[in-house]
């Protein structure tokens, strides 16, 4: 399938939810793709700038379809659920393969839609 990196923004991001990135990581797994958790570098830059609207950037190693790019996207949605509430609006952007082409952008909810 793919190479996902899933880069959280900030230490309260990954910290706080850092049992429901590993689930994330589990689930995404489970479908097959390769993923790899990294903290998001320390840069200042204007991709730094465009990138920090969310909380999680998803970055994809190659081109996927549209079937896998709806599942990685249920995935995010359903895993990253704030435990804490959140001032701002919480959204992950998921980049194409050059790194820089946003495919999707997720809503993440604050609060869960079932229980898991």
């Amino acid at each position: 399938m793919a190479h996902i990196v899933l880069e959280p923004r900030g230490p309260l991001e990954l910290g706080i939810l850092g049992d429901e990135y590993e689930r994330l990581v589990q689930d995404l797994e489970a479908q097959g793709h390769r993923v790899t958790l990294r903290p998001a570098a320390e840069y200042r830059s204007r991709d730094a700038v465009i990138q920090g609207a969310y909380v999680v950037a998803v970055y994809l190693a190659e081109n996927v379809t549209e079937e896998v790019l709806g599942a990685i996207v249920y995935a995010v949605g359903h895993r990253l659920v704030a435990r804490y509430r959140p001032k701002h609006r919480r959204r992950a952007g998921i980049y194409a393969a050059d790194g820089r082409t946003v495919l999707r952008e997720v809503d993440l909810p604050d609060k869960p839609d079932d229980p898991d």
